[in-house]
């Protein structure tokens, strides 16, 4: 074991401990500017921008939806903007509700899209049953910044034409500082020829789905 240096009455140099502090003191002086650096870098990646106005042609092809069923669209932010242009990282979860006491509906697809309307994730590989007063969850963390300040899902849904409509809605929650905010997103019924499908880069993840037996 490395000893301590010593001065000539056996005792700790009076210089070591100084040494020390100060060399503690710097790395950590480092280690905060080093987090603070990565923290402005991906504040400036996200900082508000005035939207770029396209060139006829310029925008990328729309497609449609299944054509079965129905179809809605509900806002989501992955950020908002705070303090002049300062974004907030925000946690979205999509909930979609069965509100039927004694139907079942099929959830036919979970498409989540980024700010300008290229999709970013496919929640679903395959059509999802809801039971009555069942609910499924799908969350886009607030790491996950791909959707941006304008994100949004598009769900479609089938059931019997008696069946309760669905409750589908986003809530969106974020930390800054000590402060807290969450506030939710509702979804509205689209027509089918307006939805964009754009099926470059698709991931897919797997829901968390409710409805227990």
């Amino acid at each position: 074991m490395r000893e301590h240096p010593k001065g000539q009455n056996g005792q700790v140099a009076p210089w070591f401990l100084p040494v020390v502090l100060v060399a503690v003191g710097v790395a950590l002086v480092v280690g905060i500017l080093v987090v603070y650096d990565r923290l402005d870098s991906l504040e400036d990646q996200l900082a508000y921008r005035p939207p770029v106005v396209e060139a006829a042609g310029e925008i990328g092809e729309g497609a449609t939806l299944s054509g079965e069923g129905n179809a809605v669209y509900v806002p989501a932010y992955s950020h908002i903007f705070a303090l002049g242009g300062k974004p907030v990282l925000l946690e979205t979860t999509l909930s979609v509700r069965n509100t039927d006491l004694t139907r079942q509906m099929v959830v036919a697809s979970v498409r989540y899209f980024d700010t300008d309307g290229r999709i970013a994730k496919n929640f679903l590989d395959a059509s999802l049953t809801l039971g009555p007063l069942a609910t499924a969850e799908f969350l886009v963390e607030a790491k996950d910044t791909s959707g941006g300040s304008g994100a949004n899902f598009i769900v479609e849904w089938s059931g019997d034409e008696e069946l309760n409509p669905p409750l589908i809605e986003t809530v969106m929650v974020g930390m800054d500082g000590t402060q807290g905010i969450a506030f939710v997103g509702q979804a509205r019924e689209i027509n089918s020829l307006q939805a964009p499908s754009n099926q470059d880069n698709v991931t897919t993840g797997t829901p968390a789905v409710g409805g227990r037996d």
